[in-house]
C-alpha cells in the first residue's frame, strides 16, 4: 500500500482494515520526524470523519467503529510517542 492509496482509505474509504491498520502501526515505529507528523495527520483526518457521525467499519469486528474505540486503539497499540502526539493535537483543537 502506497502513500496515496492509504490516504484515499482514510479519508473515503467506509472500512478500516487489518491491513490499514498494519501499515499504520508500522509507520508508527518509523524514526521519521516526518513521518510521524504524517501519520498524525492522517489519524485526526480519519478521526473527524467519525465525530462527523460517518459509517465506518471496524473490519476486526463487523462493527461501526465510534471515536472512543478509534483513540482507545491509538493509545493501546501506538508508541507513547504518537500517541502523546495524538492526543496533544486533539487537546489544541478544542482550544
Amino acid at each position: 500500500m502506497d502513500q496515496k492509496q492509504l490516504y484515499e482509505i482514510l479519508t473515503k474509504g467506509s472500512s478500516l482494515s487489518k491491513d490499514t491498520k498494519s501499515v499504520l502501526l508500522e509507520l508508527d515505529t518509523t524514526p521519521s520526524v516526518s513521518t510521524q507528523a504524517y501519520l498524525n495527520d492522517l489519524l485526526l483526518l480519519f478521526r473527524k470523519r467519525l465525530v462527523d457521525k460517518e459509517v465506518i467499519t471496524d473490519e476486526t469486528t463487523g462493527k461501526p467503529l465510534t471515536v472512543k474505540e478509534f483513540d482507545q486503539w491509538i493509545n493501546d497499540q501506538f508508541t507513547s510517542y504518537s500517541a502523546k502526539m495524538y492526543e496533544d493535537s486533539l487537546k489544541e483543537a478544542t482550544k
